[in-house]
């Protein structure tokens, strides 16, 4: 069996984590901004509110939702930044069969 499956460091991939988990957090935040816009915009409809307390609504979550948007990308591209390069191969490796049926030397 291919070397590199069996030799899976955990520790190779630790530092793109809290980029990782920046991203998530990022578009959870865009996800309540563009959630914002769409309820402001409903309430509007049901005549709830007036509209400039509505259009300040929109203009905020709009805002909300493409910054943080725009703040998860960065975080994505600052994982792929942190990620090492892939481990070459070896003349050893060799596709795994099904329970060794096929053996190839």
């Amino acid at each position: 069996m291919n070397e590199t499956y069996l030799d899976y460091r955990h520790d190779r991939y630790q530092g793109a984590a809290w980029p990782m988990i920046a991203s998530g957090l990022w578009l959870r935040v865009g996800f309540v901004g563009a959630s914002a816009v769409l309820i402001a915009v409903l309430r509007a409809f049901d005549g709830d509110v007036s509209l400039p307390a509505t259009l300040l609504t929109v203009f905020a979550g709009t805002a909300v939702a493409a910054v943080s948007w725009r703040m998860g990308w960065q975080a994505l591209i600052r994982a792929d930044a942190t990620e090492p390069a892939p481990t070459p191969a070896t003349d050893t490796a060799r596709p795994a069969y099904a329970l060794g049926a096929l053996q190839h030397d």
